[in-house]
């Protein structure tokens, strides 16, 4: 196999990482994404409930109000420090899908100079070829000119 096919292969290769890395970055955005709306219907539902008048107006019911409302809370710092964790994971992502992308794009510029460098050289022996084929064409015009005389 030539080196430009072995090049090739390997950024065929690196193409196949980058996909898998881009595929990898995209969940984790939606993984964000989800995260983020969990917050929001949660919050949400904070807002209904805190604009909902107490069906009681005892204190077991208010205490009970109370906790329920402590949780809803609790759910959403949770939520929090969830969105956190997912953007930090998604930050990790995006830092490998550059480093991979960046050595795809290597590896792509070096087949590309190979695969310019060994057209450069075909094209020379190719020129070397029609030089030569010329050369013995005036040649052989010459001998049978001479001959002609």
């Amino acid at each position: 196999m030539t080196r430009v096919g072995r090049m090739t292969q390997l950024a065929d290769l690196a193409g196949d990482r980058t996909d898998e890395a881009t595929r990898k970055l995209a969940e984790r955005m939606r993984g964000v994404e989800g995260e983020e709306a969990q917050l929001a219907e949660l919050e949400r539902f904070r807002a209904e409930y805190l604009d909902a008048e107490p069906a009681a107006t005892n204190v077991a019911a208010l205490v009970n109000r109370r906790r329920f409302l402590d949780r809803i809370n609790e759910a959403i710092t949770f939520q929090h420090a969830q969105i956190a964790r997912q953007k930090r994971l998604l930050e990790e992502e995006r830092k490998r899908f550059l480093q991979v992308q960046a050595q795809s794009k290597a590896l792509d510029n070096v087949v590309q100079r190979l695969t310019d460098e060994q057209r450069r050289v075909e094209d020379r022996h190719d020129q070397g070829e029609a030089d030569e084929r010329a050369l013995q064409r005036a040649a052989r015009d010459a001998a049978r000119d001479e001959h002609d005389r």
